[in-house]
């Protein structure tokens, strides 16, 4: 009997083009612009971020939109230690949710310019953008990198 086939490798490619709405255009023209856009509700204050049409709250919109400080707090991470197929980074590397000052959720992006096992909660961390032309929505975001030495 032959042996079972536990894995097939195939190339597949999917062209698509994602139309985005008001609210989201708005917050990929500001990463274009080194800016993090997010929005204020009219009716609870909560601060979001990205930008989004209708606050996931309390389903009122549209929200007032307001760039966010490129500065924050670590709420939760995570260290990538297993490679995996695809992967573009070298593990090992860090993950968080970073609590943009001022807003009050997170944005989930690269921790960088530190070792991932000195990545703490509670860390305060600043955006580092990315230079590259080519560089597009959250890719102008390169990663963000402790305020101080951890």
């Amino acid at each position: 009997m032959p042996d079972p086939i536990t894995r097939l490798v195939t190339p597949v490619r999917l062209e698509f083009t994602h139309t985005a709405d008001p609210a989201t255009a708005t917050y990929i023209a500001g990463l274009g612009d080194r800016r993090l856009i997010g929005g204020r509700c009219t009716r609870c204050s909560r601060v979001m971020i990205p930008l989004r049409s209708v606050c996931p709250v309390c389903a009122v919109g549209p929200m007032d939109p307001l760039q966010l400080p490129e500065t924050g707090e670590v709420s939760t991470f995570c260290v990538i230690n297993i490679p995996f197929e695809g992967q573009v980074l070298t593990p090992p590397y860090a993950c968080a949710h970073v609590t943009l000052d001022g807003a009050d959720v997170q944005l989930f992006h690269l921790v960088g310019e530190c070792p991932p096992d000195q990545v703490e909660t509670g860390m305060r961390v600043t955006a580092v953008w990315n230079d590259d032309p080519a560089a597009v929505g959250h890719a102008r975001l390169k990663y963000f990198k402790p305020l101080s030495d951890p």
